[in-house]
């Protein structure tokens, strides 16, 4: 154990002894992949499992009143069963942004990734690296800005999912409780 301490304090020190002349470059790339990990993990808590499950229940809800609801709907029932129709469109959209995003968020740890390795090498230079680097910082905070984004809009794609099924249930035990089931 103390051996492997004291590798871990070795290597920090000669990493510290970088005499590398890209270093504030390397740092400045550093902190944008940094933030990149961040708004990786803020996508994570959206469970995609979830919007998965809220799109097979609501299209299992449908065809059941669908198929089982033999009488002509009042216009309150079909009302109330479009908008929960509606919600699987939501669903649907904000899972197809959501894995844009994620590979959007993926993309450019890549490119940054590339840049530092360049910039390691010496292949990067400090002009070119002016040239590139505001477009990276630039993507990366409308990265962030679409993740807050994303994550409003999974909390309301949600909240009207459990809003609007509630009803939905409760009409199809009306139908269950009439057939027998």
């Amino acid at each position: 154990m103390r051996t492997i301490i004291l590798l871990v304090v070795i290597s920090a020190f000669f990493g510290s002894c970088n005499n590398n002349p890209n270093q504030p470059e390397i740092n400045k790339v550093d902190s944008l992949l940094t933030i990149l990990d961040s708004a990786q993990k803020e996508l994570m808590i959206i469970n995609p499992k979830a919007l998965s499950d809220m799109k097979d229940t609501v299209t299992f809800d449908l065809k059941f009143l669908q198929i089982e609801y033999a009488d002509t709907m009042s216009l309150d029932k079909a009302i109330l069963v479009d908008a929960y129709g509606r919600t699987l469109k939501s669903i649907s959209k904000f899972e197809k942004t959501f894995m844009e995003q994620s590979k959007d968020v993926e993309y450019s740890t890549t490119q940054l990734t590339d840049m530092k390795k360049d910039l390691e090498s010496g292949i990067l230079n400090k002009v070119s690296f002016n040239e590139f680097y505001p477009a990276e910082e630039e993507s990366v905070a409308r990265l962030m800005e679409s993740n807050g984004n994303m994550k409003i809009w999974f909390e309301s794609v949600k909240d009207s999912y459990e809003k609007r099924r509630g009803p939905v249930v409760k009409l199809m035990d009306e139908v269950k409780a009439r057939k027998g089931f």
